[in-house]
């Protein structure tokens, strides 16, 4: 069930993509260590439905398929929220610049 949903949500990611970057992202993938949907996707989902990965909290890191330790500063609730404030008035601007 995890593999064919994790398919389903990168397909439907990638078909939102400009035709140029799929053929990019086609191209990439086949370089030996790179992301895949076929690779990343059941990962993902393991991440997002398996109890094994439930106990984590406050922002840890997962990378591929382990836990990773980060320092004390990328756990900071304040510095996040406004790096998202920051990231929001980014995105106005650049949709108020795009019309």
């Amino acid at each position: 069930m995890g593999q064919r949903l994790a398919k389903v949500i990168t397909a439907t990611l990638g078909r939102e993509a400009p035709q140029a970057l799929q053929a990019m992202a086609c191209g990439l993938q086949r370089i030996p260590g790179m992301a895949s949907p076929d690779r990343s996707g059941p990962i993902m989902a393991s991440i997002v439905l398996d109890d094994r990965w439930a106990h984590l909290r406050d922002g840890a890191y997962v990378v591929i398929d382990q836990v990773d330790e980060q320092p004390a500063f990328t756990h900071d609730r304040e510095r996040e929220l406004r790096q998202w404030d920051a990231t929001g008035e980014l995105l106005e601007q650049a949709a108020a610049a795009s019309v």
